[in-house]
């Protein structure tokens, strides 16, 4: 009997890139691009009709923030698998991504073979982000106050919202947007932090 495809909506500002990326997962036998798009407008009405299994995520959408959308597609009760893949992949993506709760790092650097084991993996619940290093958790506790340090810890924990607003005493929403404000200090941290050498990147 053989499994349903893999089905993948391509989230990229750049139309050439959507396309290569497109090209190279539909050359699978197993993975079905169901839709594509350049942010987040077309992504929630793409998702609306696609049902995808995954959404590949480019990091960096022109005047958006890839890891904003992410966190904002995972908080949903039936999100797909999320990738978030990025033309300058280095170490000081772990933090956001794995805050956000994506599912898989990917560099756009990455080989045919990687992207597609990486959508396979992901649809099977095999998490492709990796431990975050004890600089960039350092890194959280000295940029960070005693109350974002914690739900930072919470969303490394990657519990649903609703028991993180059970553990925090406040409403989905408010733990949502905290998360989100939060999200956006490391990001703009990160930027700060942009030349950091790719060692340990997965490959």
């Amino acid at each position: 009997m053989t499994s349903a495809p893999i089905r993948t909506l391509i989230v990229d500002d750049h139309p050439a890139i959507r396309a290569g990326v497109a090209a190279v997962a539909e050359e699978e036998h197993d993975i079905t691009v169901v839709g594509t798009a350049s942010g987040e407008r077309q992504l929630w009405r793409t998702l609306a009709v696609s049902g995808p299994n995954v959404v590949l995520m480019d990091f960096e959408l022109d005047g958006e923030d890839g890891v904003i959308l992410c966190h904002r597609l995972k908080r949903r009760p039936d999100a797909p698998a999320v990738i978030l893949y990025s033309a300058f992949a280095d170490r000081t993506l772990i933090a956001p991504a794995m805050l956000a709760h994506a599912d898989a790092l990917l560099s756009k650097r990455a080989s045919a073979q990687v992207l597609c084991g990486a959508l396979r993996d992901v649809v099977q619940t095999r998490s492709r982000v990796p431990t975050l290093p004890d600089d960039q958790r350092e890194r959280l506790g000295a940029m960070l106050d005693e109350d974002e340090l914690s739900l930072a810890e919470l969303l490394l924990s990657r519990r649903p919202m609703p028991e993180l607003a059970d553990v925090t005493g406040m409403t989905v929403e408010e733990v949502e947007a905290a998360a989100e404000r939060l999200l956006r200090r490391v990001v703009a941290e990160r930027a700060h932090l942009h030349g950091t050498p790719s060692s340990g990147w997965p490959a």
